[in-house]
């Protein structure tokens, strides 16, 4: 690997897991309890498990476990790190969109289902739109898209075949086309 390209490994992936903090500051629960709470689940399962609690002198090298655990650990640190470089992406896209410049990762569900329901109001707007000018134009959203599937598959064709139909094969075409839609559709014995 090119130092250039080691240079740019170290500050996409390595550089952000070592970076200096800002002092803490935040209006969440404090952690001291839900670790309690935590430390108590865990006597829980492990006397569920092994059918008594964790005491010294048990047979087992405090050492290698506590290693194999730190092992464990450091894996889930550096998957939390990746996960959230992803979630930094995403972030930064999503900030590109009007209206949601000020998304932070504490707000990212919020922005995201704002997101959802600006996605469907305008769905939901083109399909009333899309249906008056149907109904203005006489046409079925059907008819409309039968249409313009024909039309691109002759586009396709002409493609391929190097040459354009003249109006009157199209018309042809068009015709055919038409004759095997109103056509029932059997089963064959």
């Amino acid at each position: 690997m090119g130092k250039k390209k080691k240079d740019k490994v170290w500050e996409k992936e390595v550089a952000p897991a070592i970076r200096a903090q800002a002092n803490p500051k935040s209006d969440m629960p404090d952690l001291w309890p839900l670790v309690i709470k935590d430390m108590t689940e865990r006597d829980r399962l492990g006397r569920a498990k092994y059918g008594i609690p964790l005491r010294s002198f048990n047979g087992r090298d405090p050492l290698v476990d506590a290693y194999q655990e730190v092992l464990d650990l450091s894996v889930y640190l550096r998957q939390e790190i990746e996960e959230r470089l992803h979630v930094d992406d995403i972030i930064r896209s999503l900030r590109r969109i009007p209206g949601l410049e000020d998304v932070k990762t504490n707000n990212l569900l919020d922005s995201i289902d704002y997101l959802v329901q600006r996605v469907t109001q305008v769905e939901q707007s083109n399909i009333a739109l899309s249906t008056t000018v149907l109904h203005y134009q006489g046409t079925d959203p059907f008819r409309s898209g039968f249409d313009a599937g024909l039309e691109t598959a002759v586009r396709i064709f002409e493609s391929a075949q190097g040459e354009m139909l003249s109006d009157e094969e199209f018309e042809d075409l068009q015709q055919e086309a038409e004759k095997s839609l109103a056509e029932p559709v059997g089963r064959s014995a």
